[in-house]
């Protein structure tokens, strides 16, 4: 797990930024993150789909009828707590000036009450209202022990033996992230002395 996303994340949270936009793919990973900062900073969280509506970490209890930007917005309007509600693919519906208007106010709430939405989509394009609420986080490179769980994913898969599609997502995120990086890029196993040089 990467520890310096935490803190980074940790640090942008307990900030009072109501808003963090986080332009990526790799879903899982961010969810990851904000599931370790929830827990050491003992807040709530939220994870939002247009198809599944927001549920409730770890219990995975869903709030009733949240599938709807509309119906999430009128749901977090009625929120006076602290913690963390991840969005995803959110932004696309900001373009709605309705539903910016009712995302502005809500955040300007929310920086009073250390409770903070995390906005994740390959691209994120803000009004200039509402970018002057949010702060953009860049996904942080992958780390050894990142790679090296990619490693073993892949061993346990070659042996034939049963990872529950962990070697599938990890091969994916990593894919991804070359995918995202326009530079070249040394990449290095923790088995492996030697390094390469991987140009995407």
């Amino acid at each position: 797990m990467s520890f310096s996303g935490i803190h980074d994340l940790k640090t942008l949270i307990l900030s009072f930024h109501p808003v963090i936009a986080i332009e990526t793919t790799e879903e899982e990973r961010v969810e990851t993150l904000l599931k370790a900062v929830a827990g050491r900073l003992k807040l709530p969280l939220y994870v939002w789909t247009i198809t599944q509506g927001l549920k409730q970490y770890p219990q995975n209890k869903g709030v009733f009828n949240t599938d709807k930007p509309q119906a999430l917005l009128k749901t977090l309007e009625g929120f006076h707590q602290e913690g963390i509600f991840l969005l995803k693919d959110f932004s696309q519906h900001l373009d709605d000036v309705v539903l910016a208007r009712q995302f502005r106010e809500i955040a300007q709430r929310f920086s009073r009450d250390r409770a903070t939405m995390v906005l994740t989509d390959a691209q994120i394009k803000l009004s200039p209202e509402l970018a002057m609420m949010a702060v953009y986080y860049d996904l942080e490179l992958p780390t050894q022990k990142e790679l090296f769980d990619i490693e073993k994913g892949f061993s346990s898969s070659s042996r034939g033996s049963s990872d529950g599609g962990l070697s599938q997502r990890l091969l994916g995120a990593l894919l991804t992230w070359l995918q995202e990086k326009r530079q070249e890029v040394f990449l290095t196993t923790p088995r492996r002395k030697r390094s390469g040089i991987l140009a995407s």
